[in-house]
C-alpha cells in the first residue's frame, strides 16, 4: 500500500467515525463490523438494510427521459458525477469530483482516479426508498386509517351538499357536480402582520426604538464585529418587511388603467394571479426590495399542461400558455420604465433550456434544447435593442458568440457591482465561485 492509500483510509475511517457518532446511533453502539457498516451506508438498498442510508441513490435523475441518445447520456453522465462527487467527499473527504475534466489542482486526485470510481457506479440507478421503523410502521398504518376515514367523509358530504343548496339545478343527476372546494386553491394567511389592538402605535415605535438602543449598546461593546452589524442588519431588514407587507400587497391602492395594462381583473383566472403578482413584483421594486423572483409556468402540475415543458403538442400548449405570459410581462416592463425605475433595474429574462428546432419522436412537440437558446437582459447597465450571438441556420446550436450560463451570471454579478471571480462561498470544506472556475463578463453587451 503506498502513501496515497493510506492517506485516503485514514481520511475515510476518521469521516466514519464522526459519521458513527452522529448519524447513525444505532449502528455505532452494535458489534457490527466497520466494513459491514460502510457496505450498507454505499449499497443499502440492494442488501435490504432499513438502517443504512442509501446514501448513493440521492441527487439528480433523469425524470423525462428523453429518446435523444445524445441528451440521455449527458444526463447519465451528469449523475454520476453527482454520486461521485457527494460520495467520495462524504466518504474519503476528497473532492474528487474537480477531477472530471483536469487533475486536480488541489488533492492528489489525478483524472483516471475520477473515472475509476465513476466506473464502480456505473450500474447504480437513482430511486427512493425510505427508512422503516416502528414508529413508521405504526404512522403508515395510522394513515391508511385516516385516508379511508376522509373518503368516508367526502363521499357524505358529495350526499349532502346538493340538499343543503337549493339552488342545485338537478341533484338526482348521475353525475357528480362539481366541488369548487376542491379546485380553488388555498393558502393559509400570513400570522400576526398586524398589531394587536391593544398595543398603542406610540408603544410599538417605543419598543422598536427600545430594542435598536440595545442592539446599538450591544455593538458597542464588540467593535469591528462585522458578523454581529450584519446580523443586527438583516433583523431590521426583517422587521421593515414584515412592517409593509400587508401595505405592499394591497392592490386597492391600483389606479384601474395600471390594473387594467396587467390585466389583473382578466377572465382567465390563472393569467390574472400571474398580473397580480407582476404588480406586486413591481411595488417590492418600488420599495427597495433588491432581489424579486417571477415565475411562469408554475401554476399547475402536468408535463405541458400546466408550464412551458412541451414535449406532447408544443403549438397548442404554447397558445395557452403566451396569452397568461405576454401581457402581463409586458406591462411590468413599460410600468418599470414609465415611473424611472427600469434605469436602476435588471430585468432579466431567462428559461431552463431552449427548445430542439424539430418534432419529438411520436409526438407533436419538442425534445429540450442546452445547447442554443435565448435569454434577454433589459435595464440597469445593459444595451437596448441590441441582439448577441446566434445559432446555426437550423436553430439547433449557437455558433456565433456561443455564451454560456456561468457567462450570464458573471455578467449578471458584474452589473450588481460584484466581482465573480472574488466572490466564494464556503461549501464542503473549500471556498466555491457561485461560477465555478467558469464565466467572463459579456462586456459587449453592457451599455
Amino acid at each position: 500500500m503506498n502513501t496515497r492509500q493510506k492517506f485516503i483510509l485514514v481520511v475515510a475511517f476518521a469521516t466514519f467515525v464522526n459519521a458513527l457518532r452522529s448519524a447513525d446511533v444505532d449502528a455505532s453502539k452494535s458489534t457490527k463490523p466497520y466494513d459491514r457498516f460502510i457496505l450498507e451506508q454505499l449499497a443499502g438498498d440492494a442488501l435490504g438494510v432499513d438502517e443504512a442510508t442509501g446514501f448513493i441513490v440521492g441527487g439528480a435523475s433523469d425524470q423525462v427521459k428523453s429518446p435523444d441518445p445524445v441528451l440521455t447520456a449527458n444526463q447519465r453522465a451528469d449523475e454520476l458525477h453527482d454520486i461521485v462527487s457527494t460520495t467520495s467527499s462524504a466518504f474519503l473527504g476528497l473532492t474528487v469530483g474537480c477531477a472530471r475534466c483536469h487533475n486536480h489542482k488541489f488533492d492528489p486526485i489525478p483524472q483516471t482516479d475520477y473515472f475509476a470510481i465513476k466506473a464502480v457506479f456505473e450500474g447504480v440507478q437513482h430511486g427512493e426508498r425510505r427508512r422503516r421503523t416502528t414508529e413508521s410502521v405504526a404512522r403508515e398504518k395510522e394513515l391508511v386509517r385516516c385516508r379511508d376515514r376522509l373518503t368516508e367523509v367526502e363521499r357524505e358530504l358529495e350526499q349532502f351538499e346538493p340538499l343543503a343548496n337549493p339552488m342545485a339545478p338537478d341533484t338526482n343527476s348521475l353525475r357528480s357536480p362539481v366541488n369548487a372546494r376542491k379546485n380553488i386553491e388555498r393558502f393559509t394567511p400570513v400570522p400576526n402582520l398586524e398589531t394587536p389592538h391593544e398595543i398603542s402605535p406610540a408603544a410599538e415605535v417605543g419598543t422598536r426604538d427600545f430594542l435598536k438602543l440595545l442592539n446599538d449598546r450591544h455593538l458597542a461593546r464588540h467593535p469591528g464585529d462585522s458578523d454581529l452589524s450584519a446580523r443586527i442588519a438583516a433583523y431590521e431588514l426583517a422587521a421593515r418587511m414584515q412592517i409593509s407587507a400587508a401595505e405592499v400587497a394591497d392592490l386597492s391602492k391600483e389606479s384601474k388603467s395600471t390594473l387594467e395594462l396587467y390585466g389583473v381583473n382578466d377572465a382567465n383566472k390563472i393569467k390574472a394571479g400571474f398580473a397580480r403578482n407582476c404588480v406586486l413584483a413591481r411595488r417590492l421594486v418600488e420599495r427597495g426590495v433588491r432581489f424579486v423572483q417571477l415565475f411562469n409556468g408554475a401554476y399547475a402540475m402536468g408535463e405541458g399542461v400546466g408550464n412551458w415543458d412541451g414535449h406532447k403538442s408544443l403549438k397548442t400548449q404554447y397558445d395557452v400558455h403566451r396569452a397568461i405570459l405576454d401581457q402581463p410581462c409586458a406591462a411590468l416592463i413599460k410600468d418599470l420604465k414609465s415611473r424611472g425605475l427600469l434605469e436602476q433595474t435588471l430585468v432579466a429574462f431567462v428559461t431552463e433550456f431552449g427548445r430542439m428546432p424539430t418534432f419529438q419522436k411520436g409526438a407533436s412537440g419538442r425534445d429540450h434544447n442546452p445547447h442554443g437558446f435565448t435569454v434577454w437582459l433589459t435595464g440597469a447597465g445593459v444595451k437596448r435593442g441590441f441582439s448577441y450571438g446566434a445559432t446555426d441556420e437550423f436553430g439547433h446550436k449557437a455558433v456565433k458568440d456561443a455564451s454560456t450560463i456561468y457567462d450570464l451570471h458573471a455578467t449578471i454579478l458584474h452589473l450588481l457591482g460584484l466581482n465573480h471571480e472574488q466572490l466564494s462561498y464556503y461549501h464542503n470544506g473549500t471556498e466555491r465561485r457561485l461560477t465555478d472556475v467558469h464565466g467572463e463578463v459579456l462586456t459587449d453587451i453592457l451599455a
